[in-house]
């Protein structure tokens, strides 16, 4: 027996990235997709080894982070340990095999540490930059661990167990935290939750991969159109030292009315005036002033798209003055803004280009109306 690696949890996340670079520079490798089940400290390392390949740049760790579409944390202390009993429990076990503890990393699983502090604002970052394409899901143990001779208490309490993130999936194993990753066979309960949800990953996994990148481009240009943008094109834009007052909750309450998250909030904000006194130019600036992503919440989850349409009453399309024309105007937007391709729209396209006999099927009403219901209920943006 020997000593414990004593490196720092950082150097272990950057072995563990060097590791998987080597064996994805293999040919069978190098496009697939990786999905992490980690119990305990190595979740702290899978979390630090995400957040160097995400801040990396011009390496090839660069490559790692957009390859992982999931993380499984069984018993994963996102802020600690309880009493820093997970510590001492690994404390123990490296003892009692006769090999010398690393402290430093032990102290990495310190409740509130500043190791774990850190490492947990940069994944925060680095979730927010690989958008809705990561997954995650955190286990917890159900079962208390003997702490002494007449106490048992819980390692990793549930408060500490999950990360807190709107996307991330929580649930239970009915073990404690030195058997939650310990299965008998396949009946075991704690089994088939993990091994159900990495199915569901999988064969999201293979859905998205089945999506060809051609019907999706031809999706949205089927969408497109110029009629539908003339009107905003023609808008003037406003002049340098104007309409700032928008933003001025002294003056009016439109930031207000874009922060507020209240069950009572208002979904119209209503501008009115007199003919040409220039409703189009302010909404114009609204749309393209940064302000306005500010004050929605730029790191909202999931993230918001702004999209816009100007009804012309005098323009000659039917398009510029109809329902059908704004549906096509925002679906094409909001498709051409998303993290990756909506599989609801090539649903609905691929039957459209059977109906129709062409790739540039004509949409009418209710398609636009099925295809956005669907994408609001995708919910990979928010509008």
């Amino acid at each position: 027996f020997g000593s414990a690696s004593q490196s720092t949890i950082h150097q272990h996340a950057g072995t563990l990235l060097s590791d998987i670079v080597d064996k994805r520079e293999l040919a069978e490798h190098y496009k697939r997709p990786i999905i992490f089940v980690v119990h305990s400290l190595g979740g702290i390392i899978i979390k630090a080894a995400l957040n160097r390949s995400s801040a990396t740049e011009g390496t090839r760790l660069k490559e790692i982070a957009p390859a992982i579409c999931g993380v499984c944390f069984l018993g994963m202390p996102h802020r600690g340990s309880k009493s820093a009993s997970l510590g001492r429990v690994a404390y123990q076990i490296s003892l009692a095999a006769t090999r010398r503890p690393n402290t430093r990393l032990l102290q990495g699983l310190e409740r509130n540490s500043e190791t774990l502090e850190q490492v947990g604002d940069a994944f925060a970052q680095t979730m927010l930059k690989s958008g809705p394409s990561l997954h995650i899901y955190s286990f917890r143990e159900e079962k208390e661990t003997r702490k002494y001779v007449m106490f048992n208490t819980m390692v990793v309490v549930s408060d500490s167990a999950k990360i807190g993130d709107a996307r991330e999936k929580v649930g239970t194993i009915p073990a404690n935290y030195s058997k939650m990753t310990k299965f008998e066979s396949s009946d075991d309960v704690g089994f088939k939750r993990i091994s159900a949800q990495l199915r569901r990953w999988v064969q999201e996994l293979r859905t998205d991969q089945a999506i060809s990148q051609k019907d999706y481009i031809d999706c949205k240009s089927s969408l497109e159109t110029v009629d539908t943008k003339l009107r905003i094109a023609n808008v003037r834009e406003a002049h340098e030292k104007t309409f700032h007052w928008l933003f001025n909750p002294s003056v009016v309450y439109f930031s207000g009315w874009l922060e507020d998250r209240s069950d009572s909030s208002q979904p119209f904000y209503w501008i009115q005036g007199k003919p040409g006194s220039g409703k189009s130019t302010l909404m114009k600036f609204a749309l393209r002033d940064s302000r306005t992503v500010d004050f929605l919440g730029r790191e909202s989850e999931p993230p918001w798209t702004i999209v816009a349409f100007f009804f012309h009453d005098r323009g000659t399309s039917i398009l510029q003055k109809s329902l059908s024309g704004l549906l096509r105007e925002i679906l094409s937007s909001i498709l051409g803004k998303l993290p990756r391709p909506a599989p609801p729209a090539v649903a609905i396209y691929k039957k459209l280009v059977k109906k129709h006999g062409k790739r540039r099927p004509e949409w009418e009403l209710e398609d636009l109306a099925a295809l956005m219901r669907l994408i609001v209920e995708h919910r990979e943006t928010r509008i």
